[in-house]
């Protein structure tokens, strides 16, 4: 249960849907979002999410959030296609841009009876927890030079399903990754026989008195009755590291079976400095469902 990686994220991922992201069992919150029009107009600019948003402009950390741009107007057509273009960038609240991605949509024709452009935004590294983003999009006619803006003012927060002590060691952040869907869970749910990790991203504070990084991992996951499920003493026994990137990631792994347990599960992960007195804790809760 040891493994090291760099975490790289595609942080907009954007293009052209049709589909209703909207589930019956969820809350939908009324996210305000500010928008301007010159040429271009749009009747319905909202926010969707695959899974439950925590409150309104309140994100967190790993989710993907959707901004649809419904009722399409002003657009030229050539052939019966329209060309939009999107370009999306992340202001901190400190003002500085931390995501930009630009033409997103390639000038791709799209046909008239499209109902909707949607945009995606992977809420993660460079964007973090704990802090106050506004996201702003410009949808642009490429044939006929129409613009409509939007923004968004949000706050980013960490997983509720993880708790986390820091004594000397320090994470920026820390999350539950499944391997496999390349994706973070941010709901606490894992799909059984998934790879998955339990990250402690920009981890800080270790002691290297003979040039190396020298840390400890113990690992258990517990089920509700409290039945063991996995212990590991020390899933990091004989490592080392020279350093840590930025970003780089020490993780816990794990792949859970169905099996006789009851959920939902306690993932713990205790991470100790050998070289010093420093250490870190991390305690996910976890729903183990089937495919």
């Amino acid at each position: 249960m040891k493994n090291t990686k760099h975490i790289l994220f595609v942080v907009a991922a954007l293009g052209v849907l049709s589909c209703n992201l909207n589930d019956s069992s969820k809350i939908d919150y009324e996210n305000a979002i500010e928008t301007k029009s010159n040429g271009l107009s749009i009747d319905e600019v909202f926010i969707s999410l695959e899974d439950q948003q925590p409150g309104e402009n309140t994100f967190i950390y790993g989710q993907t959030f959707y901004t649809n741009f419904k009722g399409l107007n002003g657009f030229v057509f050539e052939n019966g296609d329209f060309f939009p273009e999107l370009d999306v960038y992340v202001v901190s609240k400190a003002g500085d841009t931390v995501m930009q991605s630009d033409r997103l949509f390639g000038g791709y024709g799209q046909p008239k009876d499209v109902p909707a452009l949607n945009g995606s935004l992977i809420l993660a590294n460079p964007i973090l927890s704990g802090e106050k983003y506004t996201a702003h999009y410009r949808l642009s006619d490429v044939k006929g030079g129409g613009e409509f803006f939007s923004k968004m003012e949000f706050e980013l927060i960490k997983d509720p399903n993880i708790s986390v002590v820091e004594n000397g060691l320090t994470a920026k952040e820390v999350y539950l990754f499944d391997r496999m869907a390349n994706r973070v869970i941010s709901d606490g749910m894992v799909i059984a026989g998934r790879s998955l990790s339990l990250d402690f991203q920009f981890l800080a504070d270790y002691q290297m008195p003979n040039g190396t990084i020298d840390l400890g991992m113990e690992t258990s996951v517990v089920d509700s009755d409290g039945n063991i499920i996995v212990r590991n003493p020390d899933a990091l026994k004989n490592t080392s590291y020279k350093k840590l990137e930025p970003g780089q990631a020490v993780q816990s792994t794990l792949t859970l079976s169905e099996g006789r347990f009851n959920n939902p599960l306690k993932w713990i992960v205790r991470i100790w400095d050998k070289n010093g007195s420093g250490e870190i804790e991390a305690a996910a809760e976890i729903t183990v469902t089937s495919e």
